[in-house]
């Protein structure tokens, strides 16, 4: 037991985890394992507030439930929860969780926090106690790569959770100038269409539609856009 959190250390976790593996693969039953790290916490940890958070997150599950300290966040294994189930409970948690303010140190202010999650279930993530903390692992790097505050990401694929789809590309950023432009393009070639009399396949210009008149500059020679016309002297 972790004195400070009053929740399990990272050893015990370990033994318990490698006890329930060997219990749910005896009995054909089901469990799931949920890690945790606060957001904006990876370069600069704040232990007292992860040790809060980590007591609060214990009297937000059921008495069944473990919650575990970590070297680098905290570990959540839901007894009998199968993987909809946990899903649900997580997202609960996550609102839960930010409803409420934590103390930063022994004397600093009060702030709300929010949480990234690396969810698995056993038997369908992995067999194993290392095959389910490393897929955990993973999806919760996946997660705080996009921001945090996602649970159940898969690096590089589009998972589900819950009947949820949930993104999980890689390097968003650089996708951001193609799947701009195709919109842009999209919505160029929709005003075009406006424009155009696809029976007939010639310019049909309905100089009265709003679309029309909003963009017009000039016609017929002159400036007909009502923010460039020239001043008056």
């Amino acid at each position: 037991m972790d004195p400070a959190s009053g929740v399990l250390g990272e050893k015990a976790f370990h033994d318990l985890l490698t006890r329930e593996v060997s219990r749910a693969t005896r009995y054909q039953d089901f469990f799931s394992v949920c890690l945790v790290r606060l957001d904006g916490t990876e370069h600069e940890p704040d232990e007292s507030l992860q040790q809060a958070v980590a007591r609060k997150i214990s009297q937000f599950l059921r008495t069944t439930d473990v919650v575990a300290r970590l070297r680098d966040g905290i570990a959540i294994l839901l007894i009998d929860t199968p993987d909809a189930d946990a899903a649900r409970v997580s997202e609960r948690l996550r609102a839960q969780i930010e409803s409420v303010s934590f103390q930063s140190g022994r004397s600093g202010p009060a702030r709300r926090v929010t949480l990234s999650m690396g969810l698995v279930s056993f038997p369908r993530d992995g067999q194993n106690e290392t095959a389910l903390l490393a897929r955990a692992q993973s999806r919760l790097e996946a997660a705080v790569e996009r921001g945090g505050n996602v649970e159940g990401a898969q690096a590089g694929t589009i998972a589900e959770a819950g009947g949820v789809k949930i993104v999980g590309y890689l390097n968003v950023p650089g996708r951001l100038a193609a799947s701009a432009s195709t919109l842009y393009a999209k919505n160029l070639l929709t005003f075009v269409e406006t424009l155009i009399d696809k029976k007939e396949k010639k310019l049909a210009v309905n100089w009265d539609d709003e679309l029309v008149k909003a963009t017009l500059l000039t016609r017929d020679g002159a400036v007909v856009h009502p923010n460039f016309q020239p001043k008056a002297a």
